[in-house]
């Protein structure tokens, strides 16, 4: 019986142990700004989500704020290395946001975020540049 209960205690022992060496998780990388989306403000109800390899790691609906429009808040979880499946972002990482309207259809945002650990960033989204045509005259 003493027997048994010494292993237990050390096996107990050994569990607390690995527990306490166990690295802490990461913090995430955090972006926030305004949306616009085909040259004017997001739409209401429309969702902000970040994807790093395709998949997604973070989605946050659109809020309207008195005096900056619609804006978004995100924060896109750390990857935990002491686990074979890929849980987040790792430094260096390249998010690409999309934003998925309350329609049904999405839109990749042209910006482009790269994930730091513990990071918090404005980051304006847009799917369209303000393009400036340039003018070309020719003599014939």
């Amino acid at each position: 019986m003493k027997k048994i209960l010494l292993i237990a205690t050390a096996l107990l022992l050994l569990v607390c142990v690995q527990q306490a060496w166990a690295a802490p998780p990461g913090l995430p990388s955090t972006f926030y700004g305004n949306v616009r989306v085909d040259g004017k403000s997001a739409p209401a109800g429309s969702y902000v989500s970040a994807r790093i390899g395709g998949k997604t790691f973070g989605r946050v609906q659109v809020a309207q704020d008195p005096t900056y429009g619609i804006v978004y808040a995100l924060d896109v979880p750390a990857d935990d290395p002491a686990t074979s499946s890929v849980e987040g972002g790792k430094n260096g990482d390249t998010i690409v946001f999309v934003v998925e309207l309350p329609g049904g259809g999405t839109r990749t945002m042209m910006q482009q975020g790269t994930w730091r650990s513990g990071s918090s960033m404005a980051f304006h989204l847009t799917n369209w540049a303000d393009a400036t045509i340039p003018l070309v005259f020719s003599r014939r």
